[in-house]
């Protein structure tokens, strides 16, 4: 979906039992529609893992850093632990900050790509920082291969990344993904929580 609001009845309904608290932060509008930063899908390869060559690549990384510096001034007004999930772009942005811009007590990407993993190691700060990638068996925008070797690269930066599956979830997000997601936050928690 293009908007947070279409998605707030499910989290309202998934995370009000838990006593959890959900922001969701809306990305900068651009064009028609409502995205993180302006990025081709042949453009993908090269915040993944490509090499940076233009000044459009660095232009990219600057939009999520920036994306990062707004979610991370979000969690840095909470007292309570924090954690940051997001959907597609989202979940770029919250791994980006959760590791590189505010101490967070989880972060959870739901079908999204990661900035590339030699980016993250030259600018993490919050190695410690239990990272779930969120993948549908079924996701045609990014594979459980692709989910797979993402948390190869990140673990060797990040102790507690792992990767779930969620059996028959597409690029999209349902009920079944926000529950998953709600299951994946409470994973996470300590038992002191």
């Amino acid at each position: 979906g293009e908007l947070a609001q279409e998605y707030a009845g499910m989290f309202r309904k998934v995370f009000s039992p838990l006593s959890i608290k959900v922001m969701i932060p809306a990305p900068p509008s651009s064009h028609d529609s409502q995205k993180w930063f302006d990025l081709e899908d042949s453009s993908w390869n090269k915040v993944l893992g490509g090499t940076i060559e233009t000044e459009a690549d660095l232009n990219i990384l600057k939009q999520i850093d920036a994306g990062a510096a707004k979610v991370a001034a979000l969690v840095e007004r909470e007292e309570n632990d924090v954690y940051v999930a997001g959907f597609a772009q989202g979940g770029c942005i919250a791994l980006y900050a959760a590791l590189c811009r505010a101490r967070t007590a989880g972060v959870i990407s739901v079908g999204g790509p990661p900035v590339r993993v030699d980016v993250l190691k030259a600018k993490a700060l919050h190695t410690t920082t239990p990272v779930r990638l969120l993948c549908g068996s079924d996701d045609e925008a990014f594979s459980v291969p692709a989910c797979e070797g993402v948390v190869g690269g990140l673990s060797s930066i990040i102790p507690d990344a792992r990767l779930e599956i969620l059996k028959g979830g597409r690029h999209d997000v349902s009920l079944a993904e926000v529950e998953a997601l709600a299951a994946s936050i409470k994973a996470c928690a300590k038992p002191s929580q």
